[in-house]
C-alpha cells in the first residue's frame, strides 16, 4: 500500500506490506485528506491488471485506523462450468477450445473480473481443451450468469467455429453441436502429380 496528499505535494517513501495480521503501520502521514493505493493479491484474487491499482480516499486525524476491506464479496467465489461438445450425432469431440466470449486479457478479461470490477481471480479458466468425452471445464467467478462460450474444432485441415451458447449456472452441462467435419479426397494420386492438368476432387460430407 502507498498514500499520497490529493495535490500529490507529499507521498510514502516506499510501498508497504501488511502483516500477518493484515495491518500497515505509517509511522507518519500529514492530516487531512489521504489517498491510499494498494494492489496485488488478495487471496485468491488479484486487483485487475485492467485498473492496475485500487484507491480509497479519508481523512486523516491523528493517530486513526483505517480499515480496509478487500477483495470481491463471497458470491463471487470460482466455481466450475462444464461444457459438452459433440457431433450432432451425439458422438463427442476431444480436444476443441471452448471460450468465453469477449475477454479483453489473455488471462481471462471480464470473464474473471469480480462483480465488483476490481479484482480478477487467479484460478480463473476462461477457456480450455475438451478431454476425450467431449468435456471442457471453465473456473468462473460464480456470479457470471449472463456469459456465453463458443467452440473451435480443427481436424488439421479445417476448422470450424460454433455459434455463441449462453452458460448453464444451475450445475447442468452447457451444450455445444457441431457439423460433421467434411471430408477431401483426391480421386487418383496421379493428380498430386500433373498440377497443369485439370483435377476432380470429390468432397464426401
Amino acid at each position: 500500500m502507498e498514500w499520497r496528499t490529493p495535490d500529490s505535494s507529499f507521498k510514502s517513501a516506499n510501498k508497504s506490506v501488511s502483516d500477518s495480521a493484515g495491518r500497515i503501520v505509517f509511522g507518519s502521514i500529514p492530516g487531512g485528506p489521504i489517498i491510499f493505493k494498494f494492489s496485488g493479491k488478495v487471496g485468491d484474487w488479484e486487483v485487475s491488471r485492467r485498473y492496475g491499482s485500487r484507491t480509497i480516499v479519508r481523512a486523516m486525524v491523528g493517530a486513526d485506523m483505517l480499515p480496509v476491506e478487500v477483495g470481491p464479496s463471497a458470491a463471487d467465489t470460482p466455481r466450475m462450468f462444464r461444457v459438452q461438445v459433440s457431433f450432432a450425432d451425439g458422438v463427442p469431440i476431444p480436444n476443441a477450445l471452448v471460450s468465453v466470449r469477449a475477454s479483453w486479457a489473455v488471462t481471462g478479461g471480464v470473464a474473471c473480473v469480480s462483480d465488483n470490477g476490481w479484482y480478477l481471480s487467479a484460478g480463473c479458466v476462461p477457456k480450455v481443451n475438451t478431454d476425450l468425452d467431449g468435456m471442457a471445464v471453465l473456473v468462473l467467478p460464480a456470479t457470471k450468469s449472463n456469459l456465453t462460450v463458443y467452440a473451435q474444432f480443427s481436424d488439421g485441415e479445417i476448422v470450424q467455429t460454433s455459434g455463441f451458447h449462453p452458460l448453464q449456472v444451475d450445475n447442468s452441462n452447457s451444450t455445444i453441436q457441431l457439423e460433421a467435419m467434411p471430408v477431401v479426397v483426391l480421386e487418383t494420386p496421379a493428380t498430386l502429380l500433373n498440377y497443369g492438368a485439370a483435377q476432380t476432387v470429390t468432397t464426401l460430407a
